[in-house]
């Protein structure tokens, strides 16, 4: 699994003030009836037991519990807005940082 940060999304990771003993992670949540459809956000919570945990440099790294690990796809871009916040998709471009 890659999952790529752009600028924004690393420097609003960085920034960020969890309560002690949090870490960020992403979830997924499934809406829908007869079309599923899959959301992910990132919130900041504490470790669970099973954690897959993708570290991204800089001291940072994300945590992934098994659900959501299964519907990320093999290369998860990360973007951050101040209007939306965390968006995630899969197309790289050249703001990209590894």
């Amino acid at each position: 699994m890659n999952i790529v940060l752009t600028d924004a999304a690393r420097r609003q990771l960085l920034a960020s003030s969890p309560a002690e003993g949090h870490v960020p992670r992403i979830d997924a949540e499934m809406s829908g009836g007869c079309g599923v459809s899959v959301r992910f956000s990132l919130v900041w919570e504490e470790p669970r037991r099973g954690d897959t945990i993708v570290p991204l440099g800089d001291d940072l790294f994300l945590h992934l519990d098994r659900f959501t690990e299964r519907y990320l796809e093999e290369q998860t871009l990360v973007d951050y807005s101040e209007t939306d916040g965390f968006i995630f998709g899969d197309r790289f471009d050249s703001s990209c940082t590894t």
